[in-house]
């Protein structure tokens, strides 16, 4: 049994109790963090806007009233720090950006800010478009910003070098299939840098063997896998939160082993 003092707080008292009743203290921290969670978040929609405080985008606007479980991330700044770097190292003489998954348009408002170049949003969900475009519009880039719900339309952007980010919750090899056949395709293309995001899907076990292979049988050059990081989600010029504090912040939610697959193919 485990007590606390009569003068504990009462959420103390409550969790102690839950204990001694059998629940699992690990799963009961992960109820009161996700509860937490939603809190915070609910704070920073009650603002118009939401400023990236960090990392490549610092400083870019986003609509609290588009983002879902990645909000606290994407307001530190440390969201997928591991992309932004690669981005950052990788993208800067690409001369188009193509986004198949983008969700809200973190990084099709995000790569139109920096580098003012014209970027293009792919999302099955309709809703993606009205976020995109709320995006693109508080970061004055919207003359560089196009979205559509059709992957084919990729064949607009597919001139010279172009950066894909793809992030499909699932279908990386079915959408891969597609946007490899548009590139052999397309007749003013000179290279195109691919980064990937694993998934997971039903089995539990991610697909990044799959879509290695498919990408080498496909004429692609894998130049290496970017693994999580988990110092990239705590940021030195947010040191007034406590550990913990930036944990919840930080914390994307995503499975251990998803990583991101970066590859390269030219074509002339």
């Amino acid at each position: 049994m485990y007590f606390v003092p009569d003068a504990a707080p009462l959420e103390d008292k409550a969790i102690c109790e839950l204990v001694n009743r059998g629940l699992d203290p690990g799963l009961l921290f992960k109820a009161a963090y996700t509860f937490y969670k939603a809190r915070l978040e609910e704070i920073i929609r009650q603002g118009q806007d939401l400023e990236v405080g960090s990392g490549l985008f610092k400083g870019m606007r986003l609509s609290p009233d588009v983002l879902a479980s990645a909000l606290l991330p994407k307001a530190l700044g440390t969201y997928e720090k591991e992309v932004q770097d690669y981005i950052e190292h990788c993208a800067i003489s690409c001369q188009k950006f193509i986004d198949i998954g983008c969700a809200e348009g973190f990084y099709v408002a995000g790569l139109a800010r920096w580098r003012g170049i014209p970027c293009l949003g792919i999302d099955i969900n309709p809703k993606s478009e009205s976020a995109v475009r709320y995006a693109a519009e508080a970061n004055q880039v919207s003359s560089l910003v196009a979205f559509s719900t059709d992957i084919s339309k990729v064949k607009d952007f597919l001139v010279d070098s172009v950066f894909c980010l793809v992030d499909v919750d699932g279908s990386e090899l079915e959408v891969l299939q597609s946007f490899n056949q548009f590139c052999d395709s397309a007749s003013s293309l000179a290279s195109v840098r691919l980064l990937v995001e694993s998934d997971s899907g039903k089995t539990g076990v991610q697909n990044i063997p799959e879509i290695v292979s498919f990408l080498s049988s496909a004429g692609w050059r894998v130049e290496s896998i970017l693994r999580q990081d988990s110092r990239n989600r705590f940021v030195g010029s947010f040191s007034e939160y406590s550990f913990l504090e930036q944990v919840v912040r930080g914390a994307e939610g995503r499975p251990g082993g998803q990583s991101w697959i970066a590859a390269v193919k030219t074509f002339r």
